[in-house]
């Protein structure tokens, strides 16, 4: 009898919901790059859908994909305001 996992669209409407901003990750060893974090929840998500994780560690997973997601929106929105800056500087430099 195989143990009951949740479906992955269920797991990934439960990553979305944020992270209290005093959240640390205990697993948050570096500073991890984009490219990194992406490919961690790409490993995890794979890890699901084909039940290779067993109950005690999808929590754990669960958890580690949704840290990551809510990091990886942080930095989009921080990389997103960078670049309207710029623009901006470079169109009030044209407009000069």
């Amino acid at each position: 009898m195989h143990a009951y996992i949740p479906s992955f669209k269920k797991i990934v409407r439960c990553m979305i919901f944020p992270i209290p901003k005093n959240h640390h990750h205990p697993m948050k060893k570096k500073e991890l790059s984009y490219k990194e974090a992406v490919s961690e929840i790409e490993l995890v998500i794979q890890q699901i859908e084909s039940e290779e994780l067993d109950v005690d560690k999808l929590t754990e997973k669960v958890k580690r994909a949704a840290y990551l997601i809510k990091w990886c929106k942080e930095k989009l929105r921080s990389s997103e305001k960078e670049i309207e800056t710029i623009l901006k500087d470079l169109n009030q430099d044209e407009a000069s």
